[in-house]
Formats: C-alpha cells, structure tokens, sequence
C-alpha cells in the first residue's frame, strides 16, 4: 500500500508541473477530482474508479485536453490498475463528450500483473451553479459507469 500511495504522489506532482500557457487561470478550475462505480454486469461484479485531473489547454471553442491519474478495480480482486491517462471533453458549455485512454499496470496480487490500457468513451454534465459534475460512460476497466466531480 505504500508504494501505490508514493506512486500517486509522484504522478500527481509530475502531471501538476506541466506549463498551462493557454489555459485562462481566472476562469478555469484546472483540477477536478472524482469517483465512480460501474458494473461488468454479473459476469466479474462491481467496479470503481477514483481519479485526480488537471487541465491542459482550452481551445477557444470550449473543447478541454488534459491529464490525470486513475485507480481503478473490482471489489471482488484484491489487483487493481493505476493509470497515467490522457483525455479530451469536446462540446459547448457545460455538456461534453468525454474520450480518454488510460496507459497503466496492474497492482496487488503478483498473479495479476501486467501493463494495460484503459479506453473510456463518455458524457459529463457540468454545474454551472457551482463546481460539481456528472458523469457516465463506459470503459474497458470500468464497465458501464456513473459517477461524479468536484473541480477545484
């Protein structure tokens, strides 16, 4: 457990240090966090995911790229991925689509690990009363999920 808590600190502090030379810093909350649960139906169970975000760019059409770290797994193994992920939201104002590839490995039990990737497709719908989201989709890890974000 300590060496995945030490490796999110690390990828934190590395994803945070990027240069944001077009984002706007007065509008935007360039950090969200959030969490999700999903299922892979009957076959595998219940699945979550908790994950840290950071801005990147905004174009001037309102589409976001950023960067983030994820973890991910099924309450029924004790092996879970972390993920280095990539992502875009594309749309206007405060509905977007959500498309993402997560870069990862496998952590817990010495039988599950390997390097994996996580695609993910979706939909999130932003407050605009305050800093909170939603969002649902569907991944290869993750299953079909919801959940939802605080930006901050």
């Amino acid at each position: 457990m300590k060496a995945v808590t030490l490796n999110i600190v690390f990828w934190i502090s590395v994803l945070s240090s990027f240069a944001q030379t077009d984002v706007n810093k007065e509008s935007v909350l360039k950090n969200s966090v959030n969490l999700n649960v999903g299922t892979f139906f009957i076959i595998y169970g219940v699945t979550f995911a908790a994950n840290y975000e950071r801005v990147m760019s905004i174009t001037k059409n309102g589409h976001i790229i950023g960067t983030g770290v994820s973890i991910e797994g099924l309450v029924t193994l004790d092996a879970y991925p972390i993920y280095v992920k990539f992502f875009g939201l594309f749309g206007k104002k405060n509905k977007k689509l959500e498309l993402a590839l997560g870069v990862g490995t496998m952590v817990g039990n010495p039988d599950f690990r390997s390097f994996t990737i996580s695609p993910l497709i979706g939909y999130r719908k932003y407050s605009l009363e305050n800093r909170s989201y939603f969002r649902t989709g569907i991944g290869l890890t993750e299953g079909i999920y919801f959940g939802g974000g605080f930006r901050f």
